[in-house]
């Protein structure tokens, strides 16, 4: 609705504005508000060079992804402001606005944060609208400025969700022990070349382990994620569900495209900061029923020298390929034929198999601000955030591998 735009949109004008307010007051009063303004933002540029493709952020970006030949600003731009209020030593509050390319190709602002944290000793608890750690300091996963690379290596989605974690951490030998569970109800939507799919309501739990110390941390998470919402052409009534009523194999296809589904992920992170070097590796397997299950890798390691940062990361994440015919043979007749063609490309649709191997380099010109200038070779056979048109009329069982250059700037700077 636009009344809720032009609200966001002011919440965001209304911060700004109190922000510069802080500025103007002395620094030893500034320090004993308990509130608590700031927040992140990039300026960023992307082109590649394969024509009739597009370039996503990630597959919560609408499809209209940055064409070839010419500059994308709208993927990887994007502005937060959050205000925090410390009630107290135990009780504290955070609400974050962020704007950026949403699945309707617009800036809309959105809450990504909106809870209450209370803490006692070693426990905490926090409740409301939260960022999901999926990855280490999930909190900032999103913060160009906070992270090494241009963007995370792989999004693991969703972002957001509505519900409880809890966390207790105490100090253990050298480091730090954090065991952190979570409980609730994803927010957020989802696009593909099958549709926009809405994950509201979606229940999610999951438990994290991480033990750290100043130079490395590992961690191990273990997810759930109940998926209640159907696509619409699954549902009764629908185009894809009519289709698979008269089918021989229309009872396993279902299982195949249904999204009413339990989603399983485990993964294991592994970082280091150790005198000037930092990394950051980890490995994650993703498992749902009817689906292959999908494995990815990805690591990433730079050096500091100085207010340079040249940096080198990879990922890779590989699914088998199993496709369930329709149980018609080709040839039987030319609405057959197209019927198997479209069931072969919806079903890609769920498949992820690409690689992307990049170099960067880092350069903090002043505090809260820096540049990246990053290389990506990606190479895909059926991509996550990639929309080739040129494979839409062709049958997935014999494509190959596409490459794809990418070169992004960004301006990334927290205030």
């Amino acid at each position: 609705m636009r009344w809720m735009v032009l609200l966001a949109w002011g919440m965001i004008a209304l911060l700004i504005c109190m922000l510069a307010g802080i500025w103007l007051v002395p620094v030893a009063q500034a320090e004993e508000s308990p509130f608590k303004l700031h927040g992140y933002g990039t300026l960023g540029a992307m082109y590649h060079n394969v024509p009739g493709a597009e370039y996503r952020r990630d597959i919560s970006q609408a499809m209209a992804g940055a064409p070839a030949g010419r500059l994308g600003f709208r993927q990887d731009s994007m502005l937060a402001v959050q205000a925090d209020y410390r009630a107290s030593d135990a009780l504290s509050a955070s609400v974050q606005v962020v704007s950026r390319q949403d699945a309707d190709n617009d800036f809309t602002p959105q809450f990504s944060m909106a809870h209450v944290r209370y803490r006692a000793g070693d426990y905490a608890v926090r409740a409301g609208r939260l960022i999901i750690e999926t990855y280490m300091a999930g909190d900032a996963a999103e913060v160009g400025y906070a992270n090494m690379l241009v963007r995370q290596p792989v999004i693991f989605y969703p972002r957001y969700m509505d519900g409880v974690d809890a966390e207790f951490s105490a100090p253990l030998g050298e480091g730090l022990l954090r065991i952190k569970g979570l409980a609730g109800h994803t927010v957020g939507k989802l696009v593909s070349d099958g549709g926009a799919y809405d994950t509201k309501g979606s229940h999610l739990s999951g438990v994290g382990v991480e033990y750290g110390t100043e130079a490395w941390g590992v961690r191990a998470l273990f997810g759930r994620n109940e998926l209640r919402n159907e696509v619409a052409d699954m549902l009764p009534g629908g185009r894809l569900a009519a289709s698979l009523s008269s089918l021989p194999n229309g009872a396993q296809l279902r299982e195949v495209f249904t999204m009413r589904r339990r989603v399983d992920i485990r993964l294991l992170e592994f970082s280091y900061d150790l005198d000037g070097w930092q990394g950051h590796a980890g490995y994650a397997i993703s498992h749902s029923r009817a689906w292959p299950d999908q494995y990815t890798v990805f690591a990433n390691t730079g050096y500091r020298l100085g207010a340079f940062t040249p940096y080198a990361a990879y990922s890779l994440q590989r699914m088998a390929r199993d496709f369930v015919g329709s149980g018609i043979p080709d040839g039987y007749s030319t609405q057959a034929d197209a019927l198997n063609l479209s069931l072969l490309q919806a079903q890609s649709w769920h498949f992820v198999n690409q690689s992307d191997a990049a170099l960067g380099l880092r350069y903090d010109f002043m505090r809260g601000r820096a540049i990246k200038l990053q290389w990506d070779h990606i190479r895909y056979q059926d991509p996550e955030s990639i929309i080739d048109r040129a494979w839409t009329a062709d049958s997935p069982l014999g494509r190959g591998f596409k490459s794809m250059n990418l070169y992004s700037v960004v301006f990334d700077f927290v205030f």
